[in-house]
This record gives C-alpha cells, sequence and structure tokens, in this order.
C-alpha cells in the first residue's frame, strides 16, 4: 500500500495495474476506509468468485 503524507495525483493504474487482482481485492478490504475518506456511506454485496481476486460487486 503507498503511504504518504503528502496528497498527490497518481495514475490508478500505477497502484492497481489490475481491476480484478488488484483493486477488487483492496476495496473489499477498505470499503470502509473510502467511505471515511469520502465522507459518505457505502455498502456492496460482496459475491465470492472463482475468478481472479476472488469478489464480484453486484
Amino acid at each position: 500500500m503507498l503511504h504518504s503524507s503528502r496528497k498527490q495525483r497518481v495514475k490508478p493504474r500505477k497502484i492497481w495495474p489490475h481491476e480484478a487482482w488488484d483493486f477488487t481485492p483492496w476495496l473489499a478490504e477498505n470499503l470502509a476506509l473510502l467511505a471515511s475518506a469520502l465522507n459518505t456511506e457505502l455498502e456492496a454485496d460482496w459475491i465470492p468468485t472463482g475468478w481472479p481476486g476472488g469478489y464480484q460487486i453486484r
């Protein structure tokens, strides 16, 4: 995970090169963190799959 005390713009693909393998598992583990950063409530209906990343968002 990228840690920095200073905010900077980065291309999402630099942090999560592949959506299913990198971003979706990160999102599954950090949904509350993202909601807090956006100052909103988020919820997702996660469906375990045999696909790379292991989850599908419904």
